[in-house]
């Protein structure tokens, strides 16, 4: 059985994987000319030689280090003199550090890598969607080592058999088994060029991003588990049906997130069983847990402490009962399903009736949710430039109330202080008509801040409140 998994430049995991056999380790450095599809924000911070030791480790446990450079775009900077010339002054470093594989999702870094150094294996990423025989013998024939099948066919087994056939016996055919996205998502295309960006040292926004296809995703599968079930996973039991076709090689997907995922994945996925497929899959939270990364400079330090207390938030309990999907994946390997749920198959809906269990005993799903919601709404709320002047019921501010009203404003993120100065201004003047008066004042300004800041930023108020002398207290009564 050949694993593929991330060791998140973890020395310590370095030693674990081992013992597992696992073949293959797979990281990038955060930000470099290429970029991958995993924010740079949530990468650890590694340099060039931190990364020629870590390898040099992994390569005296006997196994292969895999870089990782599968960005859907480039920007196009592979046209230009100083792209082409820090595209290849990286891999010349990326090579010389010792790297065994490169992994890629664009046809021109598979055409310069097999020529420039034919000495590094390619793996053709799921990025590139690897789904038909058609689409994996044209990629076989620019001289590749490895494929990652697309996620959405994970479960049908004519198409992996298909693919199998379609390209040369020595080709490594690798799927993803912890996947937890949504099959056929959306946002699927649009996350990987959105994130990708954000790890390219060439691109203007220099790292900065905020996750919205994930902040859309996550309460989707959480609100109806029965995405969880489609979502296009392997059970740890049902590996050898996937040997059995030609299929061999495992990636575990990890990353970014809790590592606990990738120990818990190489356990199950080696040993063949599982009780809670939950503690296997990723994403089915925002958390990362504890940053292992730096502020990237975009983003000014009330933005990056905003986006860790994000990643530290645990979300709701799901549970998996693995022992009630027994026999789950025979319905696909009969051939069954033919991808268009929600017109006449309910066969996951009613799976995760029996499998899945999210916990909300004191309504903790209904308050990651409702958090998601807060977070998710200054996103896509956009200024409009012709918009009048905020001050709606067209009454006027004390001015010390005014300039205070201006210097709390500032304790927001940049990008949820407009609709945050809507709104609460808003609220402030609607207090001030409430009591038959023309003029918004200190505590009408002061009660709207307490009574309209949405819950998970409500601290961070409190301490702007502090800090510009307010008495919180004698508003509150």
């Amino acid at each position: 059985m050949r694993i593929s998994i991330s060791s998140q430049w973890d020395n310590d995991f370095l030693e674990e994987c081992a013992k597992y056999g696992v073949s293959e380790i797979y990281n990038s450095l955060r930000i470099d000319p290429i970029g991958s599809i995993r924010p740079a924000a949530c990468l650890p911070d590694t340099d060039i030689q931190m990364s020629k030791d870590h390898i040099k480790r992994i390569h005296d446990l006997g196994m292969e280090f895999n870089y990782v450079m599968n960005s859907p775009c480039l920007g196009n900077i592979e046209f230009t003199k100083n792209g082409r010339d820090r595209i290849m002054e990286f891999l010349e470093t990326i090579s010389a550090i010792g790297t065994d594989i490169i992994t890629v999702a664009v046809p021109f870094l598979i055409e310069v890598i097999h020529r420039e150094f034919p000495h590094l294996k390619i793996k053709v990423s799921e990025v590139a969607n690897i789904g038909t025989a058609q689409r994996a013998r044209y990629f076989d024939e620019m001289g590749i080592s490895l494929i990652t099948i697309e996620l959405t066919h994970n479960r049908n087994f004519k198409v992996l058999e298909s693919i199998r056939k379609a390209v040369r016996p020595e080709v490594i055919l690798e799927v993803i088994v912890n996947a937890g996205c949504m099959l056929h998502c959306p946002y699927h295309d649009y996350h990987n060029n959105m994130v990708c960006h954000t790890s390219q040292e060439l691109h203007f926004l220099h790292g900065y991003y905020m996750d919205y296809c994930m902040m859309k995703c996550i309460p989707k599968k959480l609100e109806y588990p029965e995405e969880i079930i489609k979502a296009p996973w392997i059970r740890p039991e049902d590996i050898h049906k996937y040997e059995r076709i030609g299929i061999n090689s495992f990636k575990i997907s990890n990353r970014v997130g809790p590592s606990s995922i990738g120990r818990n994945c190489l356990k199950a996925y080696t040993e063949r069983k599982c009780e809670n497929l939950a503690t296997l899959l990723t994403p089915l939270s925002l958390e990362i847990e504890e940053p292992k990364s730096s502020r990237l400079e975009n983003f000014d330090q009330l933005e990056w402490d905003q986006m860790v207390r994000i990643w530290g938030i645990k979300s709701p309990q799901v549970y998996i009962d693995n022992n009630k999907l027994n026999g789950f994946i025979d319905f696909f390997e009969e051939n069954k399903c033919y991808y268009q749920c929600g017109a006449d198959c309910n066969y996951c809906a009613e799976a995760s009736k029996k499998a899945v269990s999210i916990n909300n005993s004191n309504g903790e799903l209904d308050d990651y949710l409702r958090m998601i919601d807060q977070l998710i709404q200054p996103i896509i709320s956009l200024p409009r430039q012709n918009s009048k002047p905020i001050n709606y019921l067209e009454i006027i501010w004390e001015n010390e109330v005014k300039e205070l009203f201006g210097r709390l404003m500032q304790y927001t993120p940049d990008i949820f202080r407009d609709v945050a100065t809507k709104t609460i201004s808003k609220m402030a003047e609607d207090r001030a008509k409430s009591r038959n008066s023309s003029c918004v004042q200190r505590e009408d300004m002061v009660v709207a801040f307490l009574e309209g800041t949405p819950e998970f930023f409500k601290n961070v108020m409190l301490n702007g409140l502090e800090k510009e002398g307010v008495e919180v207290a004698e508003y509150q009564k």
